[in-house]
């Protein structure tokens, strides 16, 4: 890290998201200057794998104190031979992320899959870009249950799936707050052209069984080809799909996992990683009905 000015001291400050767990500091080693500038380093041991805040606090030679404005985000999570499900998770209450984290994390053991849980989302899009490097290649999964798309977290969904990456994308907010071009990157990646405002009502998909309806906060969208509803609500009209363009697969589901019931999100869940595997949901879903 290059400081400029006065500087006696710096070290890194990590701030645990967990209220009244402590805080852990890293000092940093001086290890040369270059004119006015003092060049320190530090070595980061993370507590647990996780996405992790940190600030830089620097000393001047009187003893004051300043903390850096704005934290930057490390990435710790071990990466085994086979890849791991990224999954953002910011869909709800903290009490309702608590049994979706739990419950995310059976499906992908049932599957055989291993995952990495960020139980709440990045707010920049470098931190978004960080991550998807990871990914960002044929055949990463991603499942993203959030509230709001900013231009830069766009981009790089945008550049993940350009290079073959496979996206569950479910919110029940996108229209509710809606970010700056967020149209545009519905119509452009995942073949929509509208999102009408969230209403209540009963949806039902093809793709699994018949008795597979429940009642939920979810808006009508307007499909594209080569996108086909996955849910439909009573008058027929989409209220989900998923896309297959042969450079990647994605299903979008304009509604909250939280939001409809329990025995319906394990079912839902398994269709969506299996699609996006290219394997055989419907006979799946079947095998598993709740």
């Amino acid at each position: 890290v290059l400081i400029r000015g006065p500087v006696q001291e710096a070290d890194l400050v990590l701030h645990p998201v967990e209220e009244g767990a402590e805080i852990v500091e890293f000092p940093m080693v001086r290890q040369s200057d270059q004119g006015d500038r003092k060049v320190f380093a530090a070595t980061f041991v993370p507590p647990q794998p996780d996405v992790h805040q940190l600030f830089l606090r620097l000393r001047s030679p009187e003893g004051a104190v300043v903390y850096s404005p704005i934290p930057f985000y490390v990435l710790a999570t071990p990466f085994p031979a086979q890849r791991p499900v990224l999954v953002f998770l910011d869909d709800g209450s903290s009490f309702n992320k608590k049994f979706l984290k739990q419950l995310i994390g059976e499906v992908l053991e049932d599957l055989g899959l291993q995952g990495h849980i960020v139980d709440r989302a990045p707010e920049t899009g470098d931190m978004y870009q960080a991550l998807l490097a990871h990914y960002a290649d044929e055949g990463g999964l991603v499942l993203w249950l959030g509230r709001r798309m900013e231009p830069e977290v766009q981009e790089a969904f945008r550049t993940f799936m350009q290079r073959g990456g496979h996206l569950l994308l479910m919110s029940a907010d996108l229209r509710l707050s809606p970010a700056p071009h967020i149209d545009y990157f519905l119509e452009e990646m995942l073949h929509v052209k509208q999102v009408l405002a969230p209403i209540r009502g009963s949806i039902h998909s093809p793709y699994l069984d018949a008795e597979f309806e429940f009642t939920t906060f979810y808006s009508v969208v307007k499909v594209v080809a080569p996108a086909e509803p996955l849910f439909l609500d009573r008058a027929n009209q989409p209220a989900g799909l998923q896309v297959d363009t042969g450079t990647y697969r994605t299903i979008f589901l304009p509604f909250s996992l939280s939001g409809i019931p329990t025995a319906k999100r394990r079912a839902l869940l398994e269709y969506s990683l299996l699609f996006l595997q290219r394997q055989e949901a419907r006979l799946e879903i079947a095998a598993i009905k709740t």
